[in-house]
C-alpha cells in the first residue's frame, strides 16, 4: 500500500518517469510482479514509447510556449498512470479496482498540487516557475519512485514530505506578490 501511494503520487508529477521506472523494476524482478492483466506495463513494447515520452516531456513541460498545451494533453495520462501504478502495486492488498481508483485519485491530487504551485509562483518568477517546479517535480518523481521500489516506506515518506512542503507553499505564499 505504501508503494502504491508513493508511485501514484509520482505519476501525478511525471507519469512517464513513474511508470517507466516501475515497469522496468517490475520487469527486472526488483519490485513485486504486476497482475497478469497489467503485465503489458512491464514489457518493452509498452515501455519504449513511455521512455520516449519521458524525453519529450522533459523539454515540452518546461517551455512556456508549449507547457500549457502539454499540460492539457498529459492530464489524462497522469491520472491513468496513477491508476496503472495503483493496479500494479495494490492488486493484492485492496483489490485491483480499488487500487486503480486509489492510484488515479492520488495522481490527480499530485497533479492539482503541482499545477497550483506553478500558478502561484507564476507572478514571481516571470516564466521561470515552469523550470523550477517542473524540473524539481521530475527529480522528485524519479527519486521517490526509485525509493518506493527499493523501500516502500522511504518512498511514501518522501511523497508525504513533498505534499506537506507543497501545501505549506500554497498556504504561506500570497496569491499575488506584495509590492514595495
Amino acid at each position: 500500500m505504501m508503494a502504491l501511494l508513493a508511485v501514484a503520487f509520482c505519476a501525478g508529477l511525471n507519469p512517464f518517469a513513474a511508470i517507466g521506472i516501475l515497469g522496468v523494476a517490475v520487469g527486472a524482478g526488483l519490485a513485486p510482479g504486476a497482475p497478469p492483466e497489467l503485465a503489458f506495463a512491464t514489457q518493452w513494447p509498452f515501455l519504449i514509447p513511455v521512455l520516449l515520452l519521458l524525453g519529450i516531456d522533459t523539454v515540452l513541460d518546461k517551455l512556456p510556449a508549449t507547457a500549457g498545451v502539454w499540460e492539457k494533453l498529459t492530464l489524462g495520462m497522469r491520472i491513468a498512470a496513477g491508476g496503472l501504478a495503483g493496479g500494479m502495486l495494490g492488486e493484492g492488498v485492496v483489490g485491483m479496482i480499488v487500487a486503480i481508483i486509489l492510484g488515479a485519485l492520488v495522481a490527480l491530487f499530485a497533479t492539482a498540487l503541482r499545477r497550483l504551485i506553478v500558478h502561484r509562483l507564476g507572478s514571481r518568477f516571470y516564466g521561470l516557475e515552469r523550470f523550477a517546479v517542473s524540473g524539481s517535480s521530475d527529480a522528485i518523481a524519479v527519486l521517490t519512485t526509485v525509493a518506493a521500489v527499493l523501500t516502500a516506506m522511504v518512498g511514501l515518506a518522501l511523497a508525504i514530505v513533498v505534499t506537506v512542503a507543497g501545501l505549506y507553499m500554497l498556504v504561506k505564499l500570497p496569491a499575488q506578490p506584495t509590492s514595495g
